[in-house]
């Protein structure tokens, strides 16, 4: 019966290389775990920031809100009698609501058409310059011509 005695004291070069390497991979993950913590407390904030200011960013545009509180008696109209600028008063913020209201529906609507627009041009005008730039016969009719 051979039995191969291990003597703890000796050096064994496989063990302290692997000894090594279990240190690194510990110390790896130790920075790993810090580093994942670091994230988890600063990144719902910066996405939270970051997604607010594109959603911002790609608002259309509209008019400050009015209030029908807020808007006073104009300063230039002379004073009325009560009942009758009781009742002009109501027809004409009535007229002014209609009016805001329907500067805001156009105003949303030229907004929302912006991003088509924009893209048509950017396709019109890369069509310009691979004309500009292509060698092709331009017709006749297609010259200015020169005024002398």
């Amino acid at each position: 019966m051979s039995t191969q005695l291990r003597n703890d004291d000796e050096w064994d070069p496989q063990e302290a290389a692997a000894a090594e390497e279990v240190l690194k991979l510990e110390a790896e993950v130790q920075q790993m775990a810090e580093k994942l913590l670091e994230y988890r407390a600063t990144l719902p904030d910066q996405l939270h920031s970051t997604l607010s200011s594109l959603l911002a960013s790609q608002r259309p545009v509209s008019l400050a809100r009015l209030s029908v509180e807020e808007s006073g008696p104009e300063a230039g109209t002379p004073p009325r009698p009560d009942a009758e600028a009781g009742a002009t008063q109501g027809l004409e913020r009535t007229v002014e609501v209609e009016k805001i209201q329907l500067l805001k529906q156009k105003m949303s609507g030229n907004a929302l058409t912006v991003p088509v627009v924009l893209k048509r041009m950017e396709v019109y005008m890369g069509k310009i310059e691979e004309l500009a730039s292509s060698d092709g016969v331009i017709h006749p009719a297609f010259k200015r011509k020169r005024v002398v």
